[in-house]
């Protein structure tokens, strides 16, 4: 309580105009820190806003990316239970190639891939083909989801109608 009369007989030895000069200091560096505070807490508002849309750009990438590992995780899973079953490539092709009436050949061979499977390819020649059986053979072949062709090459022969056609397929078989 000393402390409070200390300066009440302090402010009281005044005259007026020693009252408005120390009053408007007081006042003026009352407001200087408050505006100084006001313009700080704007630049640190904004500042979180900014780091808040980057950590929301950030949790959308990272949403994106899993749900595309999802679905690859799940596609995955269909196509290990596919390649569970047993598949041979060569009887497919001779299987189909008969009932189409196609001459041709084939030669097999294997792979092995980094990802966990063996690739089994069929390296194919076809001669004296019309367009049409190797269309028919094509579509038997896409519709097949175990097989998947690596490349075509589609030659005419002469003046004749037929074509002869190289070609590979291959499909996939998990390591043993």
């Amino acid at each position: 309580m000393k402390m409070f009369e200390t300066l009440r007989d302090f402010i009281g030895g005044f005259d007026r105009r020693d009252l408005i000069r120390y009053s408007s200091i007081y006042i003026g560096i009352c407001s200087t820190i408050i505006v100084l505070l006001l313009i700080r807490h704007v630049y640190l508002v904004s500042d979180a806003q900014e780091k808040i849309q980057q950590v929301n750009h950030a949790r959308k990438s990272v949403q994106k990316i899993l749900t595309k590992f999802t679905l690859v995780e799940q596609q995955r899973k269909k196509v290990d239970v596919l390649l569970k079953e047993k598949f041979y490539i060569e009887k497919f092709f001779e299987e189909h190639i008969k009932k189409l009436k196609i001459n041709g050949h084939s030669k097999k061979s294997s792979e092995n891939k980094e990802n966990g499977y063996t690739e089994e390819s069929l390296s194919i020649t076809l001669t004296q083909v019309t367009t049409q059986q190797l269309c028919d053979l094509l579509q038997v072949i896409e519709k097949e989801q175990r097989i998947y062709i690596k490349f075509v090459d589609i030659t005419k022969t002469g003046n004749a109608r037929k074509i002869s056609v190289s070609m590979s397929i291959a499909t996939l078989i998990p390591k043993s």
